[in-house]
């Protein structure tokens, strides 16, 4: 239906249709006559109006008067319903129509047809909605359920709560309808309303076990609005042949049972059910189970499916290592320092990391196999310490002591040390030595020079040390022969050390009498107080070939205060020496006679690096003593040493 308006008294619309062509002056002429028409029309119902006070419609009145008197009368009824819509009293109809359908449970389908159109015609969805509360509050049955969807479908009644009230109350009439249910369950579905879903759902479950989509169904909801652990229980609540369902969410299970419930049996099925998982996960978790030979295959088959993947090779050769199979893994990763790709990952960290950790003769075992797996200040130090542990040493040495009985003695020579000073070393010596004194029947200069050789042992943990050796100087007209057996161990804090020496007494008196002598001397030194303080003992004891035994104790505290390369330590000292025949002249040579002595003083020390693997070291002290006969004197000691690595 068209409705169009115009000021004028003729109007024109296009012609679509050209083929339909009229004269003008005929369409004028149409037009003309229809306006006198309608001009006559106009006319005559001016000649037939009447006032109200004349003529006035009584019928909804009397109607109304009849179903009065007649109120079981349908016939009256619907007459009254008739006029009423007739006359705009809609009011009145939708009344009449909610009580006919309120008083008898009868219902005509004509009614609640005209009810639902009535209420679509005054827009009265509000009361419609009240209406059918109203018919279930009375009823409760299906009839008011058919009502609503028809009241939803012509009205569009709608609304979150209006819903689920009445889904409920389908539920309520038909509680084993696996459809209603369903559709009820999945229409609340929020949040909020997940433990009535899950409830619900677990219902459907055991209505039709067999189902085919609704385990998976129940589980993304869970995994959306539930806890890991809520989810895994679920999970568990289903039968076996339930789990082709859940084969989109396995990712999903197996990653809540690695690490949420740390049941890496459960995760490893789940990921090997999963389409696509990542399979570095997969060998952490066999790795929590111990399952070292699994581990190891699936790791090696990992890397055969991935051989150009210098990341998964990474991963795989520094797990293997963690693992335990070093071999393994060192075969797997040293293609990657062959081709220089492990910048950036684990395995170039792992193997700078344990390479520094290897002692020297590890390091160099690992050098001659796998030389790429060495860096430039790796290999340089690597160098450095074969330079220092297996390079030949050569050594210039020298001493000079003159006493208060003017014996000056003087010794000097070159040694050359070679073999594994780690190990087991061979030193080769030749030394000169000078020494006179001033007794008035030998007063005159000796002089030798000699071979001397010794061997050195070293314990595998370099805490045993064995040293033997043995040299012959050889003057004008005798040899001085010479011999040392040395036995040390250090541990933690304590350093204790046997050693038996023997040869001739170094004076020249001593030479010309051929006395010779042996003596064997114990030292310990010990650290106390987290090294804090130092304290050193020795004892020795002294046979001469003449019958005479020569001994004495001698100790020594430290306060080892300081960390930095420059050391001062404070230091104090007592000694005791005596002997059984007394030369105090120092002819043949000099023994004490209870000879007690004390001292206080000081102790200078640089070392750099200041760790017992130093280059450079000086060390000073000054002691001020006291000694029965002698009184006090001082004495001072001063000791450079330096090594040469690059030599």
């Amino acid at each position: 239906l068209y409705q169009i308006k115009t000021d004028k008294p003729t109007f024109f619309v296009p012609n679509i249709d050209p083929s339909l062509q009229y004269d003008p002056q005929f369409l004028n002429s149409l037009a003309a006559d229809v306006k006198q028409r309608y001009q006559n029309y106009l006319q005559s119902a001016q000649l037939q109006q009447i006032t109200e006070e004349d003529w006035r419609d009584t019928r909804l009145e009397d109607a109304l008067r009849a179903w009065r008197r007649n109120p079981n009368s349908r016939s009256a009824e619907e007459q009254v319903i008739s006029l009423s819509t007739e006359f705009g009293m809609m009011e009145r109809a939708i009344t009449i129509l909610e009580n006919r359908l309120l008083e008898n449970e009868n219902w005509a389908q004509e009614d609640t047809s005209r009810l639902i159109t009535y209420y679509g015609w005054e827009g009265l969805q509000g009361r419609a909605e009240l209406f059918l509360e109203k018919l279930w509050e009375v009823y409760q049955s299906q009839k008011v359920i058919d009502l609503k969807n028809l009241a939803v479908k012509r009205l569009g009644l709608f609304g979150e709560n209006f819903e689920r009230r009445w889904r409920q109350r389908e539920l309520k009439l038909a509680p084993n309808d696996y459809v209603l249910l369903l559709n009820y369950t999945r229409s609340i579905e929020s949040q909020e309303n997940w433990p009535e879903m899950k409830e619900n759902l677990r219902e459907l479950l055991n209505m039709r076990p067999q189902t085919d989509s609704l385990y998976a169904y129940t589980i993304q909801r869970s995994i959306y609005y539930e806890s890991p652990d809520s989810t895994l229980a679920l999970v568990e609540e289903f039968p076996t042949q339930a789990y082709d369902q859940l084969t989109p969410f396995a990712s999903n299970i197996a990653l809540m049972y690695g690490f949420n419930a740390n049941n890496y049996a459960q995760a490893l099925f789940w990921a090997g059910n999963a389409p696509s998982f990542d399979r570095r996960l997969e060998l952490f978790w066999i790795s929590q189970l111990n399952l070292d030979a699994l581990y190891k295959a699936k790791a090696l088959d990992y890397l055969a499916n991935n051989t150009d993947n210098a990341q998964i090779r990474s991963f795989v050769g520094t797990n293997l290592f963690y693992q335990g199979f070093t071999d393994e893994a060192y075969r797997i990763l040293y293609p990657l320092f062959q081709q220089e790709e492990e910048q950036g990952f684990a395995a170039d960290t792992l193997l700078r990391n344990e390479i520094g950790f290897l002692s020297y003769p590890q390091k160099k075992d690992f050098f001659y196999q796998y030389p790429e797996f060495f860096d430039d200040d790796q290999v340089d130090g690597l160098q450095r310490q074969y330079r220092e542990n297996e390079g030949i040493r050569g050594q210039v040495f020298g001493e000079y002591r003159d006493d208060n009985f003017n014996n000056t003695f003087a010794r000097g020579g070159i040694s050359v040390q070679f073999g594994n000073r780690l190990r087991n070393t061979h030193l080769l010596k030749t030394e000169y030595l000078v020494f006179a004194d001033d007794n008035p029947q030998t007063n005159e200069t000796l002089q030798y020079q000699g071979l001397g050789y010794e061997y050195t042992h070293r314990s595998e943990n370099q805490q045993l040390e064995f040293r033997a050796g043995s040299s012959v100087l050889f003057g004008q007209e005798d040899f001085i022969p010479e011999g040392l057996i040395s036995v040390s161990l250090s541990r933690d804090s304590v350093f204790t050390s046997l050693q038996l020496t023997g040869g001739s007494e170094l004076t020249s008196s001593s030479i010309q009498n051929d006395y010779y002598q042996a003596q064997l001397q114990l030292y310990r030194q010990d650290y106390w107080m987290k090294g804090n303080v130092l304290t050193t003992i020795s004892a020795n004891g002294k046979y001469y070939t003449n019958d005479v035994l020569r001994y004495g104790s001698f100790g020594r505290l430290y306060l080892d205060l300081m960390e930095s390369n420059w050391k001062i330590r404070p230091l104090a000292e007592i000694g005791y020496s005596d002997a059984t025949e007394n030369y105090l002249t120092g002819i043949p040579y000099y023994t004490p006679d209870q000879y007690f002595s004390q001292g206080i003083g000081l102790d200078l020390q640089f070392r750099k690096p200041n760790t017992f693997d130093y280059r450079t070291q000086l060390t000073a002290e000054i002691l001020g003593k006291h000694e029965r006969r002698d009184g006090f004197f001082a004495t001072g000691r001063v000791q450079l040493e330096h090594k040469f690595r690059n030599f």
